[in-house]
């Protein structure tokens, strides 16, 4: 593989080195490899939201990876990428939700995505999952650099929906736009001191 690895973050460059020794590997695969290489080196950034980010979707990956290897009668372990608390539960436990559910809440919501039977649904309900996320991190940081990833992520997943549905993605494009541009998602402290900035005012002309 011609790459030259001084000109890319360190986990690319070590994917590349290694390529040829791991192409014929029996059960590696590249895709799953650079995917986890990069989910790794994500979970450094030292902002916490966006190490969060990344970790939550690799949770994701593999909790339902999980849960469908179960499902089918699979060995879980060969398909269970990383390593952090939410892999340790996955191969050391047995019960139905790995036992996740008593530490991790989403799980459950993630137990319902599996039993989809549609898979364009299935991965619809897994982005609105992660979209909530994004919102529910971002509600009251409208202008810092956490929303601002927060958008980018909503993009990419727009984004892939319009190459399916170019359509349906324009319409929920349009409508973002104009959430956007009608109300801001201002916490309400600074709805109130907005009221009262604009009542002082006019009491101000009034006295006038």
């Amino acid at each position: 593989m011609n790459f030259n690895v001084h000109r890319y973050p360190a986990f690319m460059s070590e994917f590349a080195r290694n390529y040829n020794y791991n192409k014929d590997v029996k059960g590696w695969y590249a895709e799953d490899a650079m995917q986890l290489a990069f989910y790794e080196y994500a979970m450094q950034c030292p902002n916490e939201m966006i190490s969060q980010w990344y970790e939550l979707c690799l949770n994701i990956n593999n909790v339902l990876t999980a849960m469908i290897a179960r499902k089918e009668g699979w060995n879980v372990a060969d398909y269970i990428q990383g390593e952090n608390d939410v892999t340790d539960m996955i191969l050391n436990n047995n019960t139905k939700d790995f036992d996740l559910t008593l530490q991790y809440d989403y799980v459950k919501d993630l137990m319902q995505i599996v039993d989809c039977d549609d898979p364009v649904l299935k991965e619809k309900k897994i982005d609105a999952f992660k979209w909530t996320w994004l919102d529910e991190q971002t509600f009251f940081d409208v202008f810092s650099i956490e929303a601002v990833f927060a958008y980018l992520c909503k993009m990419e997943m727009l984004d892939r929906w319009e190459r399916l549905d170019p359509e349906k993605g324009r319409e929920t494009f349009k409508q973002i736009i104009e959430n956007l541009r009608s109300e801001a998602r201002v916490p309400e402290e600074f709805k109130v001191k907005s009221v009262y900035a604009k009542t002082e005012g006019q009491y101000e002309k009034n006295e006038k």
